[in-house]
């Protein structure tokens, strides 16, 4: 997701065990649709075509770089 108030790329808690929304727990549902960098909620889907919301540069994908799905 994109963060408009940082302006970063970040990854966010939007839910568990593959659903969305909340889960039921106070302490892991006070960080769904947070950044965690600002604790912003001004949050969008970020498509990985687009150039960084930070600098405007080409995001360039990174081979070797591997994520991790919980």
């Amino acid at each position: 997701m994109t963060c408009e108030d940082c302006e970063a790329v970040v990854d966010v808690l939007i839910g568990r065990d593959g659903k969305d929304g909340p889960t039921g727990d106070p302490n892991y549902d006070k960080r769904l649709n947070i950044c965690p960098k600002c604790q912003g909620s001004r949050l969008y889907r970020w498509p990985s075509k687009h150039p960084c919301p930070k600098c405007d540069a080409k995001m360039i994908k990174d081979e070797t770089s591997m994520m991790f799905w919980d």
